[in-house]
């Protein structure tokens, strides 16, 4: 009996350091989930960029038909999520009843968390690393919450302190947003604002162009286009780091609709022209199924760039006559395929010429 009244303080001092552990640990996470939810966002935002390569898994996870609730992006809805927790988390201090709210709150994220993450595997097909970490925060949360969590008592000038967490997450997310926005800013540096079909008459003003190789890269783009900037930027560090790569990038003209069209390549040696295209909606909708189906949308696609001639893609007698057709009026040799990336779906398919076809296999593999 001694004994146990001898460790009973001992064992409470304990259990409120580890409350309290739980509550830092919790607020950390929090942080990270606001974080990683606002990153999330970024392909829906103007002016933001994608933070991701088209592609890749988070562009498939981002454009999937999954992504939403009722028009809203799940990653809209993280950021509110993870807000509400920091700041209950944050306040408790002052009102211990919001760990009750708090707990309800992480719950009912933590199984929407596992419910997205099995939707990525099953449903999509990827596995978005921001999304992961997100739900992977969400459970440190609910971990935290189930052990039980508690703020130290404080005083008025200590309420002060209690809003530290929440300027941290506020300043790593200004500091994400600044980045990206400066990255846009310096790549729309390049391009003045262009009238009707400037770009037609490629004054010095119309592109930009980076790298001094021998396989020429001409791009086509809408600035507006977050994963298209991305993808500038990876041709460029690779272009900076020795890839033999020479690339133009041209600007499209305003008068161009580029709901449908983000992004075009035509690359001498990698014999693919690359489409980037987002479907809406109310468009197609859905991954292109069949060859056909693929061949009609780049030859709609090409005839809105304006070309000398239409390519039809889908009909052509002689589809390796068609490619190097298009190639040479892009001023390029060999003989490209097209390349189309499906934002929605970020699968890319491939219409390949009947020469070429191991290059663009060994071309896909190495991307």
């Amino acid at each position: 009996m001694r004994t146990k009244q001898r460790n009973t303080p001992v064992s409470a001092h304990w259990k409120l350091v580890a409350s309290m552990a739980c509550w830092l640990l919790a607020l950390t996470a929090s942080v990270l989930g606001v974080v990683l939810s606002v990153q999330a966002c970024f392909p829906y935002i103007p002016g933001l960029g994608a933070g991701c390569a088209a592609g890749e898994a988070c562009s498939a996870v981002a454009y999937s038909r999954y992504s939403h609730l009722s028009g809203v992006p799940f990653s809209f809805i993280g950021v509110v999520y993870y807000s509400m927790v920091l700041l209950m988390l944050s306040f408790t201090g002052l009102w211990p009843r919001l760990v009750f709210f708090a707990t309800l709150l992480v719950a009912g994220g933590t199984v929407a968390s596992c419910l997205l993450v099995l939707l990525m595997h099953f449903a999509i097909g990827e596995l978005c690393e921001r999304c992961l970490g997100s739900a992977l925060a969400s459970g440190i949360l609910a971990l935290c919450m189930a052990l039980g969590v508690r703020a130290p008592k404080v005083t008025v000038p200590g309420r002060i302190v209690l809003a530290g967490p929440t300027l941290v997450a506020l300043a790593l997310v200004y500091a994400l947003v600044a980045e990206e926005r400066e990255h846009v800013a310096l790549l729309e540096s390049y391009f003045p604002t262009l009238q009707g079909d400037a770009l037609l008459g490629e004054t010095r003003s119309d592109h930009i162009r980076f790298g001094e190789g021998t396989t020429e890269i001409v791009m086509f783009v809408d600035m507006r286009c977050g994963a298209c900037l991305t993808e500038i930027r990876n041709l460029k560090k690779r272009a900076q780091f020795g890839e033999n790569l020479r690339v133009t990038v041209l600007h499209f003209p305003l008068s161009m609709d580029s709901v449908s069209f983000d992004l075009a390549c035509v690359a001498e040696q990698y014999q693919s022209a690359w489409v980037l295209m987002r479907l809406m909606e109310d468009g197609l909708g859905h991954r292109p199924k069949s060859q056909r189906e693929v061949s009609s949308i780049a030859d709609s696609i090409l005839s809105g760039v304006r070309l000398e001639s239409r390519f039809s893609i889908a009909e052509a007698a002689n589809r390796v006559r068609e490619n190097v057709a298009m190639g040479r009026h892009f001023g390029l040799q060999g003989t490209p395929a097209v390349f189309i990336v499906a934002e929605k779906s970020a699968k890319r398919v491939i219409v390949v010429p009947f020469q070429g076809r191991n290059n663009t296999q060994a071309v896909v593999q190495r991307q």
